[in-house]
């Protein structure tokens, strides 16, 4: 899936919304395989960037980067994104559960 997602993004114009779909779904992967000696969080976060730069407010973005900072302690950057999110309509009882946990590790 990672090797499609990344043939895929290269098929795409820079500045094209589904590369910056693709490149989200790379870090997702990588995210949600915990293959971090791969692609260490950093890497995944910078993914989930170039698709935020292409695709300002893409909520899967805002939600894979989060997870990447949390993973490298990088809380205060992940709860940005975190409540970035949720005031979107895109918002669910995880993203506001893990907007909590990030405010509690914070205080």
């Amino acid at each position: 899936a990672l090797e499609a997602y990344q043939q895929a993004a290269s098929s795409y114009p820079h500045d094209h919304p589904e590369k910056a779909q693709m490149l989200c779904n790379r870090a997702a992967c990588y995210t949600m395989l915990k293959m971090w000696v791969i692609l260490p969080p950093k890497e995944a976060a910078k993914e989930c960037s170039n698709a935020l730069a292409i695709s300002p407010g893409n909520v899967k973005a805002l939600l894979w980067r989060s997870k990447a900072y949390e993973a490298q302690g990088l809380y205060k950057q992940a709860l940005s994104d975190i409540q970035s999110l949720n005031k979107t309509t895109d918002s669910t009882t995880d993203t506001k559960a893990a907007e909590q946990r990030l405010k509690d590790i914070m205080s």
